[in-house]
Order: C-alpha cells, then sequence, then structure tokens
C-alpha cells in the first residue's frame, strides 16, 4: 500500500444467517465485518495479523463504536472501506465504513481500538520505527464520531 492509497476496500455478501428475524442484517454482524476490513487493511499496511501471532503478540479490541445508519439486508453486497486513524505507542485505531456496493448507501460508520499485548495479556509497544512509517498512512475522518479517529 502506498501512502497515496490510504484505505482498503472489502467486499462481503450478506448471507442468510446473517439476518434476523425482521429479515435485516443482525447488529452484531456489523463488528464481524469491521474485523474483515481490518485484517485487510493490516495485510495492505505489510502488517498482518499472522506477523503479530508469530511473534506472540496480539492486538485485541479495546473499545468499539458502530453507529447504524440503515439496514444492509440478505444477499446485499457490503463494500468495508477500512483505514488506520490513530496510533500510538501500544494502540492503533481502525476506522469502517460500510456501504451497500450497488447503490453507495451507507449502512454503517465506526471504529475499533486496539491494544498490542503479549501471550500473557501484557501491553507491549510499537517500535518506533514502525509508528513512523503507519503515521504516513493516517486518515482523519471526522465523520465517525464516537472517539474514533480523534
Amino acid at each position: 500500500m502506498t501512502a497515496d492509497a490510504k484505505r482498503t476496500k472489502s467486499l462481503v455478501r450478506v448471507i442468510f444467517g446473517d439476518t434476523d428475524a425482521m429479515g435485516i442484517a443482525y447488529y452484531a454482524n456489523y463488528l464481524k465485518w469491521f474485523e474483515i476490513g481490518r485484517t485487510d487493511l493490516l495485510k495492505a499496511l505489510d502488517r498482518p495479523y499472522t506477523a503479530y501471532i508469530a511473534e506472540d503478540r496480539h492486538l485485541p479490541v479495546t473499545e468499539c463504536f458502530c453507529r447504524y445508519r440503515a439496514p444492509a439486508r440478505y444477499n446485499d453486497l457490503l463494500e468495508i472501506e477500512s483505514m488506520l486513524t490513530k496510533i500510538s505507542r501500544a494502540t492503533l485505531t481502525v476506522s469502517y465504513l460500510i456501504r451497500n456496493h450497488e447503490s453507495g448507501q451507507l449502512l454503517a460508520q465506526g471504529y475499533t481500538t486496539h491494544a498490542l499485548v503479549d501471550g500473557k495479556g501484557m501491553i507491549q509497544l510499537f517500535d518506533r520505527d514502525f509508528i513512523a512509517r503507519m503515521k504516513a498512512f493516517l486518515v482523519d475522518v471526522p465523520e465517525i464520531t464516537g472517539g474514533g479517529g480523534k
């Protein structure tokens, strides 16, 4: 990924098992779709989850926020736009926009914050070189509120 291309876009189709009795996507599935987007973003940043796991490091979610704008329905093709919006010595925040791929309608927006920990759950620090490289990919997303990206 280049610093000019700071966002990834992932496509996922809503399956029947993702919907509730009202025929719309169950609200918790949006967090699963955030994870799909985050996984693709980390790969694009040349630091996939597998690299962390190989070092016995992990990125558990410490905070999440999702604002629902419109429902996703069975068989909708969703576009998950993911971007790095904050990085510190021990945490990073990824923000997301989920749209209906065909119509472009915004369905949800939000963020997740992650702490870097070792296999025992102890806080670890990102290397300063890594932080400096990642700062080139930071995106300011004022439209996502709730604390992320600020």
